[in-house]
């Protein structure tokens, strides 16, 4: 059963200025009664117009640096690592790499992707080793050329016409 106005009203009246804003960004996710509830609120408060442009500012500010921060692809150590050092499974976290919660979903993605191919392209070598009877250094030789393959496959790395605009 939905809280009714007055359970809403109690409700506000303790949240912060920001987090009564943000319910007003966020205005699609919340019913008719609420909304009032949270005008009401700010009304008896006082917050003025100004202070809501520069939530909204913030917020938009705020979103295009998340937006950004999301595209930004691995660097050339970081997918040797990953390609290389698949079977290290605190290799991420030794190095503060936790791209789900900072929001990079290109890294997140990227880091995937250079961990499954460096495993199979660790199999695809070892096969071909025995095969060919390629020994040691022809396997690994088979490896880096396989992780250029992947370097090259790679369809979320930037290219140079992104990165300047």
């Amino acid at each position: 059963m939905l809280p009714d106005k007055n359970e809403l009203a109690k409700r506000y009246a303790n949240l912060s200025n920001d987090r009564l804003l943000e319910i007003l960004y966020h205005k699609e996710d919340y019913t008719a009664e609420a909304l009032d509830a949270v005008q009401a609120e700010i009304n008896t408060r006082k917050i003025g117009v100004d202070e809501l442009e520069t939530f909204t500012v913030e917020k938009k500010v705020s979103n295009i640096i998340r937006e950004e921060n999301a595209r930004v692809p691995l660097s050339l150590g970081a997918k040797l690592l990953f390609f290389f050092g698949w079977f290290i499974p605190v290799a991420p976290f030794a190095f503060k790499m936790n791209y789900r919660e900072d929001g990079s979903t290109t890294k997140l993605w990227q880091s995937r992707f250079f961990r499954i191919t460096g495993f199979v392209s660790l199999v695809v070598s070892v096969l071909l080793s025995f095969w060919m009877e390629l020994g040691d250094s022809g396997s690994f030789g088979l490896l880096v050329v396989l992780f250029g393959v992947a370097y090259g496959m790679d369809p979320k790395k930037r290219t140079p016409v992104e990165s300047e605009m």
